[in-house]
C-alpha cells in the first residue's frame, strides 16, 4: 500500500481507526485542507466517502482498507493525532481493557506530544452477543474507575481527560455511527485523552 506520505506537508496528520464509512475523514478533510486525515477500518463499506473524496480531489483524506493489526505506516512518529471514535470487536476490546501492547504500537504511531482521543460505549444487554465474546463487564461506576486506573498507568502516555459525556456532545460528532446512536437507546460513553510522553 502506497500512501505516499511524504507528498506534502501538513500542520497535522490525524489517524482515525476504526473509520467506519470515512464520514469523519472526508468532513474533516473538507473542513481542514492544511491538515491530513487518514482513517483505517477493515469493514468494506469506505465505498460511499472514497466516491466523494476521489469527486473532490481531495489530496487531503487517505481510506484504507485494512485492520489496525495490519497498519504499518512507513514512516514512525507520523501522527499528530490518533482518533478512536465508537469502536466495535476488537477494538473495542483494546480500550475497555487497556492493552498494552495496543497502546504501544500507537505510541510507535504518534510523534512526541501527540494526542490520543478515545470515545466508547457499550450495552450489555443490547450487545450481549458481542460484549460476551468480547468479556466486555457493565460499565458500572466500580469498572468506570478501574478502566480510568488502567489509562492512569500506561507506560508511555499521560492521561489528560477521562469523563462521561452527554448524548448530546456524541451527537456533534462527524460520524455515521455517532449519528444513528443518538437516536438509539441510552448507552453510557466514556471520552479519554492520552499525551504521548
Amino acid at each position: 500500500m502506497d500512501y505516499n506520505l511524504k507528498a506534502q506537508n501538513y500542520e497535522k496528520k490525524i489517524l482515525d481507526i476504526g473509520t467506519g464509512d470515512g464520514r469523519f475523514v472526508y468532513k474533516s478533510a473538507l473542513e481542514n485542507p492544511n491538515n491530513l486525515y487518514i482513517g483505517i477500518d477493515p469493514a468494506s463499506n469506505l465505498k460511499e466517502y472514497q466516491r466523494e473524496i476521489n469527486r473532490k480531489k481531495l489530496q487531503n483524506a487517505i481510506l484504507i482498507n485494512s485492520s489496525i493489526e495490519n497498519f504499518k505506516p512507513e514512516i514512525k512518529s507520523y501522527f499528530n493525532e490518533i482518533n478512536i471514535i465508537l469502536p466495535w470487536g476488537n477494538l473495542l476490546k483494546y480500550v475497555v481493557m487497556v492493552e498494552n501492547d495496543f497502546f504501544n504500537k500507537l505510541g510507535g504511531f504518534l510523534e512526541k506530544d501527540g494526542l490520543v482521543e478515545i470515545i466508547f460505549g457499550f450495552n450489555e444487554e443490547l450487545e450481549e452477543r458481542e460484549t460476551k465474546r468480547l468479556n466486555l463487564k457493565e460499565l458500572t461506576e466500580n469498572q468506570i474507575n478501574y478502566i480510568k486506573q488502567k489509562y492512569q498507568n500506561l507506560n508511555e502516555f499521560i492521561l489528560n481527560e477521562f469523563r462521561i459525556i452527554s448524548n448530546k456532545e456524541l451527537k456533534s460528532l462527524e460520524t455515521t455511527w455517532a449519528k444513528k446512536l443518538t437516536f438509539g437507546a441510552k448507552r453510557k460513553y466514556l471520552k479519554i485523552k492520552l499525551k504521548k510522553t
